[in-house]
């Protein structure tokens, strides 16, 4: 007998089984479950569930679109599940990472396959989307299969989630799977004797399975407008009492606790629960009473008047007040505070939900609770508003979401300058000092430091005078006015160790560190060890920033090699602790760095998806916007466009770090183009630039361009080598230099400056070998002009002639993409690895310009790809 709930979903649930028997091998898997509301993700998942044997663990959580379980709320639901020390550290600790660590350590001591399904995760909470995320990278030596449902028809833009999906698509254990609607086949069969018209069942769901189904059990010879009066048409047979009932469960929460229900009415409510399951809406399971999909609950919610709401939210808000298992859960008082406008409720429970989840490193969910307590604010005094203000501004500062952060800091400094507090104005100044350098504001970013010390500076030590110090350390660091960035440091290390404040030291360290390194001294050691006191004292930003900062300047001082080795260790890191800005700025500099070493392939995959993230902060897309106008360039293409936009954002950032690459980038562009002219005017800019600051890399390198285009190169600048050989002509010491550095192109340039021809023979190998088309036609045309007769036209030319100018490893992915291979396969086939592919892969849709594997498929058929 054919099951009407997995009509047309054999092969999805085949799919499953496949992937739980390979996470039984203890090579553990993930999968992505999506689908429209109503599409079947949970009939499926059951199926499946069900067809396991009994001593399988099963373990289950469902998020909720009121977010009223706060951070890591359903996991809490289930850490006994997951043994005693889970438990145990659930209970006692408020570390997201701790806990997220301890639960994987649980699944990694299991033998035994098991399931971990996490229901509705487009509603997550970002705690438990960091959850998700940490779980799901590392789930590989596991017994687990972890499947996460969501609502692909929810997903906006800008939705955590999104960003979460696009991180771990490619990973090599991960599964994407999308449940498309039934076919008017299979809405047939399950209409085939409800009496009803196949076709208007079909034209009015959609193929929806749970529509359908709806539908086709109402057996109404009129066809419902929706499916909300299907619901509403059920909930019409109960009783006043027991649509009550029915309306406080769908307000408690998707899974209801049937002693708290029976708490909250006061009554015996087992026959009202009877009634809701007898007519279809309410359904009891091993966690509670739940409805029988999550649109049911939904149409109730929206039935419920607002007058009815208010008062059902301080019915429930008293007993949860009382219950002291519950009343810990401030998040959740929060949530029914709110509903039943109770201000002062509110910002009591809203204001301890922030600092929780703060504490655990739930961030967004801060940014939420700090909303909710500020909506409530009236009848606050100013420098209660101002503290929310304070806080809630460093949290969207933590969450990427800088303008914002600005915002709120400055109002907080509007309040401060009024009460006349000089401590809370200085240290305002100085946060906002770094929102706007984050945001490319460099200008601002001065004139707010100079203003904190300002503030602060009344003749007394303090630890936010010492940080004002360090902050201004940075900035002077940053523009590399390396001498005072020391001066500064210096003056915040002994302050902040006379106050007992680490990690202003750590933080001051980081800042001389680097400015001595800028100077050829010795920052390196001092940058690693701020490092370890900054692991040990837990203080993973600032572990982070020290990454950043050497492997920014090993990439600027030409080191090729250690910058990646460190950049991949960086990423980790900052991967590991979930420190996303960081993490983002760390690949767009190991991209750049695999730019220079010719490794065009890996560097666009990476610098692709980069620019597709919607949190990118103004330093990283600088960075990214220049490695691809590198690549895209040396590769013969117009990257004009993108180039602009990097000049845009260095000019606000007005930092010669920021502007002597773009500038330089620029100039490369024009050259390459046969635009002379351009490229010293773009070279001379940016020398004027980073003249002031000393700085012999960048010098070096602008310097090299205005010596290739013929112009007066500056004698007062400082160059290091390579550079200065080839402003002195010396091409091949030059050559040889690039050489052991690992720059092909620099290499080939230098080799090609000569004008011997075995020297222009050997340049044009190089540069064809990595597919430098622009360097290699520049250097083919000298080569012709010097009387040779036959020049190579180089193994890739073909990488061209297809229409979406696919690299030929590109190419070979997308033939094998068309056949249905998963990564793993394609990497087998191509002897790359999984992730290797999986970059390809990103690339190739970026290039395609399609948002998915299936529509990858499809427009490589349209190429001549047939499967």
């Amino acid at each position: 007998m054919t099951n009407i709930q997995l009509l047309e979903r054999a092969d999805f649930l085949d799919e499953l089984s496949r992937l739980f028997a390979c996470a039984s091998t203890g090579a553990g898997q993930v999968v992505l479950l999506g689908g429209e509301a109503g599409s079947g993700k949970t009939s499926l998942v059951t199926a499946l569930v069900d067809s396991l044997p009994a001593t399988v663990t099963v373990r289950s959580v469902s998020c909720d679109a009121a977010g009223i379980l706060g951070p890591l709320g359903p996991v809490f639901d289930i850490a006994d599940s997951f043994g005693p020390q889970v438990a145990a550290v659930v209970e006692h600790d408020t570390s997201v990472d701790r806990i997220t660590r301890a639960i994987l350590g649980e699944l990694r001591g299991e033998s035994e396959a098991n399931i971990l399904v996490a229901e509705d995760v487009h509603w997550a909470d970002q705690a438990t989307l960091d959850l998700l995320r940490f779980l799901a990278r590392r789930l590989d030596r596991t017994h687990t299969l972890l499947i996460a449902t969501f609502r692909d028809d929810s997903l906006g833009p800008g939705h955590e989630l999104r960003l979460l999906l696009g991180e771990l698509t490619n990973q090599a254990n991960v599964a994407r799977i999308s449940l498309p609607p039934l076919s008017l086949a299979a809405v047939s069969v399950m209409a085939e004797r409800s009496g009803l018209d196949p076709r208007a069942v079909y034209d009015l769901t959609g193929g929806n399975p749970y529509f359908v189904s709806e539908i086709v059990n109402a057996r109404s010879e009129t066809i419902p407008h929706s499916i909300r009066e299907v619901v509403l048409a059920r909930a019409a047979r109960l009783d006043q009492e027991s649509r009550v009932v029915v309306d406080l469960a769908a307000m408690v929460g998707p899974v209801v606790d049937a002693r708290l229900l029976q708490t909250i009415c006061q009554r015996d409510i087992a026959p009202d629960l009877e009634r809701g399951m007898h007519v279809g809406l309410l359904r009891s399971t091993s966690d509670g009473i739940i409805f029988r999909h999550a649109l049911t609950r939904d149409v109730i919610l929206q039935e419920i008047s607002a007058v009815r709401q208010v008062s059902f939210a301080q019915r429930i808000l008293e007993t949860l007040e009382a219950d002291p298992a519950r009343a810990s859960n401030v998040a959740l008082l929060a949530h029914f505070a709110e509903l039943a406008d109770d201000a002062e409720a509110v910002r009591r429970y809203a204001i301890a939900a922030a600092r929780a989840s703060a504490e655990r490193g739930a961030h967004r969910q801060a940014v939420l609770q700090y909303d909710r307590a500020l909506r409530f604010s009236q009848g606050m005094d100013d420098a209660e508003v101002a503290s929310l203000l304070e806080a809630r501004s460093f949290e969207l500062h933590v969450t990427s979401q800088n303008d914002r952060a600005i915002e709120d800091i400055s109002r907080a400094i509007e309040i401060r300058s009024r009460s006349g507090d000089a401590r809370l104005l200085g240290d305002d100044l100085r946060r906002r000092s770094r929102y706007h350098w984050i945001a490319a504001r460099g200008d601002e970013a001065e004139a707010d430091a100079l203003a904190a010390l300002g503030a602060l500076d009344t003749g007394a030590d303090s630890v936010e005078l010492a940080m004002a110090y360090s902050n201004l350390a940075q900035l002077r660091m940053l523009s590399q006015s390396s001498a005072d960035a020391v001066e500064l440091g210096q003056r915040a290390i002994e302050m902040a160790r006379h106050l007992d404040a680490p990690h202003v030291v750590v933080h001051a360290m980081t800042n001389v560190g680097t400015a001595l390194m800028q100077m050829d001294g010795p920052g390196l050691e001092l940058l690693e060890e701020a490092a370890r006191e900054a692991m040990r004292l837990g203080l993973h930003d600032d572990v982070s920033r020290s990454y950043t900062n050497r492997v920014f300047l090993l990439l600027q001082h030409l080191d090729l090699e250690r910058t990646k080795t460190l950049a991949l260790e960086g990423i980790g890191y900052t991967d590991e602790h979930d420190i996303l800005s960081l993490n983002q700025y760390l690949r767009a500099l190991h991209a750049t760095a695999l730019v220079e070493s010719g490794a065009y392939d890996a560097a666009e995959s990476t610098l692709v998806q980069l620019l597709a993230m919607p949190l990118l902060l103004a330093p990283t897309r600088i960075v990214t916007l220049t490695g691809l106008g590198l690549l895209g360039m040396r590769q013969g293409e117009n990257v004009d466009a993108v180039l602009d936009e990097a000049l845009e954002l260095a000019q606000q950032a007005n930092e010669a770090q920021r502007l002597g690459p773009v500038r330089a980038a620029r100039a490369e562009a024009a050259w390459l183009a046969g635009n002379p002219e351009t490229a010293l005017h773009e070279a001379q800019r940016g020398i004027d630039v980073v003249a002031p600051t000393g700085d012999r890399w960048l010098g070096g390198l602008l310097g090299a361009w205005i010596a290739r285009v013929g112009g007066d190169v500056r004698t007062d600048i400082p160059m290091t080598d390579p550079f200065r050989l080839e402003t002195e002509g010396k091409y091949l010491e030059a050559a040889d230099l690039w050489h052991v550095l690992g720059h092909p192109v620099q290499e080939a340039r230098a080799r090609a400056a000569t004008g011997d021809v075995d020297q222009l023979r050997s340049a044009l190998q190089m540069l064809q070998s990595i597919d430098a088309r622009a360097d290699a036609a520049r250097v083919s045309k000298q080569l012709r002009q010097s009387g040779v007769s036959s020049v190579p036209k180089g193994p890739r030319e073909r990488t061209r002639e297809n229409p979406a100018q696919l690299t030929d490893r590109e190419m070979d992915v997308l033939r094998l993409l068309a056949t249905g291979k998963t990564n793993r396969e394609i990497g087998e086939a191509l002897f790359i690895s999984p992730r290797t592919c999986g970059h390809h892969v990103s690339a190739i849709l970026a290039k395609l310009g399609v948002q998915s594997r299936s529509d990858a498929v499809t427009a490589a058929r349209s190429l001549g790809f047939e499967k």
